[in-house]
């Protein structure tokens, strides 16, 4: 029996590769060489006790070192990110990027009574060189779990108060795109520090939360991107769907989170999807948010 079979037989847990058995054993029998011991065959091959325990820490410490799953598919993006070419604004121009979404909405009623309703909301979002924004929204097909609902919202001017139907223009004076809000680190490890030294960042989730925004409607630049990405990669998230070209991840709730976000990202870290969803105390999940966005393009300042 070869190590690698010995290895798979007395503690298949370990899950190893061939190749990383494979590597392990070579760096096993390079260390037995330099300690000028061999272990050799009696008859069939019978591994000493202490063979195996040393094979044992060398798969473990290979083990330790592979990748993990999420950590390398947004490394790999990352990389991918940094390499894509942003072409620069000129005079009048903008970054425009265009987004459907499904919000859920709760509205108080003037009889202290609660109205929720989902509503879509179709949206343009134009961002100029200083971060200056222009903001269309159209707001269309309100969705009710009954028929009473659907009729008080109307009864009560609801659809008015959301220009259901009407485009709405907005020049956010006095708001930049949050990837010009700042002098954002370009380092993953720096900039995932400085993210969590932010005072409504406690969990992964609300790490990734800011991180998001950092690439949502965004001109973050090649150097930006790649960090945020690879800052994500080292929250604790888990791999919802894996390529070749899309990828969609899930933060995992921790006990004081009230939300789980997943995104979804191209194969250059173009965000294409964003879904947030409320968790409650015994775990369970609400879907409030789902947006889904086009690529950036270049565009005329409105």
């Amino acid at each position: 029996m070869t190590l690698d079979q010995l290895l798979r037989a007395s503690f298949p847990a370990l899950e190893a590769t061939s190749e990383e058995l494979s590597q392990a054993e070579g760096v096993y029998r390079a260390r037995i060489a330099a300690s000028g011991r061999a272990v050799r065959p009696t008859g069939r091959w019978i591994a000493s006790t202490a063979a195996v325990a040393a094979m044992i820490v060398v798969v473990v410490a290979v083990l330790a070192v592979r990748p993990d799953p999420v950590q390398a598919t947004l490394a790999e993006i990352a990389r991918a990110a940094r390499t894509v070419d942003i072409v620069s604004l000129g005079s009048g121009e903008a970054y425009l990027t265009e987004s459907t979404a499904v919000e859920a909405t709760t509205i108080h009623l003037e009889d202290g009574s609660l109205l929720a309703y989902r509503i879509t909301e179709r949206r343009r979002a134009w961002v100029d060189v200083t971060g200056r924004m222009v903001i269309e929204t159209t707001r269309t097909d309100p969705m009710f779990d009954t028929g009473a609902d659907e009729r008080t919202y109307f009864d009560s001017g609801l659809d008015e108060w959301d220009h259901l139907g009407e485009t709405q223009i907005t020049a956010a004076e006095g708001v930049v795109q949050k990837a010009l809000e700042l002098d954002w680190p370009t380092d993953a490890d720096a900039l995932l520090r400085f993210v969590r030294s932010q005072p409504q960042v406690s969990t992964d989730t609300d790490a990734a939360d800011l991180l998001l925004a950092l690439i949502t409607e965004s001109p973050a630049g090649p150097e930006l991107r790649a960090a945020t990405i690879g800052a994500l990669g080292r929250l604790d998230l888990t791999v919802v769907e894996h390529g070749p070209d899309v990828f969609r991840f899930r933060t995992v709730p921790e006990a004081e989170d009230t939300q789980v976000q997943t995104f979804t990202l191209d194969a250059e870290g173009m965000l294409l999807r964003r879904t947030i969803s409320t968790v409650d105390a015994t775990g369970a999940e609400t879907l409030t948010f789902d947006a889904r966005y086009s690529p950036t393009e270049l565009s005329r300042f409105p």
